[in-house]
């Protein structure tokens, strides 16, 4: 499934795009980041793409530098907690792109992290 596909079908891709806004991820990094967030390995994500293993390992280094995350189960309690907070805070997410500055969204994740007794 490709990242415009999430967009149509209005999925949580909406509020993947804000979450990403900030870190300038290329298209194909927030195409994978949304393939993170559905559980999808490397090797499944590599055969969607028609691209070897390795050349998705390195787009999720990229994405965890650039989201400040040390892996995959980070990077989707990241966006767990973004998600959450913005729910707290009555937003409403739709379809469209969205690009807040990092700043927001570390300090979305951090609040929600503390409300819940995680380490922010």
């Amino acid at each position: 499934m490709h990242f415009e596909d999430e967009l149509v079908e209005g999925t949580f891709a909406p509020v993947a795009a804000r979450f990403c806004g900030g870190a300038s991820l290329t298209y194909l990094e927030k195409a994978e980041v949304l393939r993170i967030a559905q559980g999808l390995s490397i090797k499944d994500s590599a055969a969607d793409e028609g691209v070897s293993p390795e050349t998705i390992r390195a787009r999720r280094k990229r994405i965890y530098r650039k989201l400040r995350a040390i892996g995959a189960n980070e990077l989707i309690a990241d966006l767990l907690a973004y998600t959450l907070a913005l729910l707290a805070h009555g937003t409403r997410v739709r379809g469209g792109t969205f690009s807040p500055p990092s700043d927001e969204r570390e300090a979305l994740i951090g609040k929600a992290k503390s409300s819940t007794g995680a380490a922010a």
